[in-house]
């Protein structure tokens, strides 16, 4: 396993030295490509081509341990809770590195390394994994798996976690590279902190992905590659591209609770000599209904939490009343009585407003309540004057329905409609003796 680059640890010595046949990786794409800026195209030059090493600053280096501290338990997060809820079938497996190769056009045309690419892991089924592991490499993943650790920003008085909702740019480059060299079409961004970790569902895009190669290709594999002194044209276009490829390839699935791992814990896991892997040790402990019980009332009730939480402030209260038809008032019998009530926010539907008075209507009957007929403001006259699949009930709405369809018609096709009207009967221009004396008169 040495010597396969997949099993090959990631930060261990071989890895950093494998690293440096390569003039761009995943992770530096972006800034190789000048999209990020100028300033961070020159450092990658300096560093990838020349060779000088790039000198971090103490913030810069304190996100990073911050990020390889935390990336254990975004993996302990990441298996112990998001695949049982999304993915019940599927392990998470550790990754090394991969080499995207280009073919070089000298005598020859040997293949020369070209891109690194260190996915954080991937996640396959359980049934793909052999007892022996010599055909794992040739097994495709289900998903490529990308973790973030963001490190709190300073914001005013107290520190700020940047949690990820959608897919940051400048980390489209490195997704796209991962999922090439996996095979998969699917990638899951894991963005962990402390409280809670988001999961993104990101989509391969082949065409995006091809066109960042050759870009890539043209600025480091000439023969003399030249250190850059303004911005690539593509530049702006590109980025345009990749705006578009995270509104319509990227998907949040969600946000859960963070784990933690502990490192006392791995002391209990199996270890096979012919595996890079650990494996968990099986429990002789059986499962009780009662846990289980308890486990799906604790779901219930964060559902419940999650909804209450999410509902929207109530702006107005829809109010209906029961009268009788001459409105007669005395101080000892109203006119009026509520019999129901919403809270209403700051949009209902005609169609949630419809079926609440169904409903009300239905109670009414029950009840042996005769209601001949319903009276609102004009914000719900739709619900009176057509039918719940929108057709017309009154004569008034017939005529504004075809004034509406007719003014957006040219003539040659109005008069094509007469023409076709006037050669059929008189029954069925009129639509029959029954047409439009539905009124809005609601009746059980």
């Amino acid at each position: 396993f040495e010597t396969i680059p997949r099993f090959i640890q990631q930060r261990m010595p071989a890895w950093y030295n494998a690293r440096k046949e390569f003039k761009v990786t995943g992770s530096t794409m972006h800034n190789a490509l000048g999209l990020r800026s100028l300033k961070a195209m020159k450092q990658h030059f300096n560093s990838a081509v020349l060779g000088q090493e790039r000198i971090f600053t103490a913030e810069e280096r304190q996100r990073m341990q911050h990020g390889t501290i935390n990336e254990v338990n975004a993996v302990a997060t990441l298996s112990g809770v998001v695949p049982p809820f999304l993915y019940p079938s599927i392990v998470f497996v550790e990754e090394g590195f991969y080499a995207v190769n280009y073919e070089d056009d000298g005598e020859g045309s040997e293949m020369r390394p070209f891109i690194l690419v260190s996915p954080d892991g991937s996640v396959r089924s359980k049934v793909d994994i052999p007892s022996g592991m010599n055909t794992l490499t040739s097994l495709p993943a289900n998903l490529a798996v990308e973790i973030k650790c963001p490190a709190p920003v300073q914001s005013g008085n107290y520190n700020r976690v940047p949690l990820y909702y959608t897919l940051p740019d400048y980390h489209v480059c490195q997704v796209l590279a991962e999922m090439y060299v996996l095979d998969a079409m699917e990638l899951l961004l894991v963005c962990y902190t402390e409280e809670s970790t988001t999961v993104l569902l990101v989509t391969f895009d082949a065409t995006l992905w091809d066109e960042l190669v050759m870009h890539s290709t043209a600025l480091y594999c000439t023969v003399e590659t030249k250190k850059p002194i303004h911005s690539p044209p593509f530049t702006k276009e590109l980025a345009d591209k990749l705006k578009l490829f995270i509104s319509s390839n990227v998907e949040f699935l969600g946000e859960f609770p963070s784990r933690q791992n502990a490192n006392e814990l791995i002391e209990q896991l199996q270890t096979s000599a012919e595996s890079p892997f650990l494996f968990a040790a099986q429990s002789d402990e059986l499962s009780q209904p009662s846990a289980i019980e308890d486990s799906l009332v604790k779901a219930k009730e964060c559902v419940y939490e999650m909804y209450s939480i999410s509902r929207k402030k109530a702006a107005e209260v829809v109010v209906w009343l029961l009268q009788n038809t001459n409105r007669h008032y005395k101080k000892e019998c109203p006119h009026s009585i509520p019999i129901a009530y919403c809270m209403k926010g700051y949009s209902l539907s005609c169609k949630i407003m419809r079926e609440m008075i169904d409903d009300i209507l239905n109670s009414c009957d029950k009840r042996k309540i005769l209601v001949p007929g319903l009276a609102s403001d004009g914000q719900w006259l739709p619900v009176f004057n057509t039918s719940a699949n929108g057709n017309p009930l009154t004569k008034l709405q017939l005529q504004k329905f075809v004034w509406s369809k007719s003014q957006k018609m040219k003539k040659e096709d109005i008069v094509g409609v007469i023409t076709e009207l006037s050669s059929q009967s008189k029954m069925q221009i009129i639509g029959g003796p029954n047409v439009c004396l539905q009124t809005v008169i609601w009746k059980e």
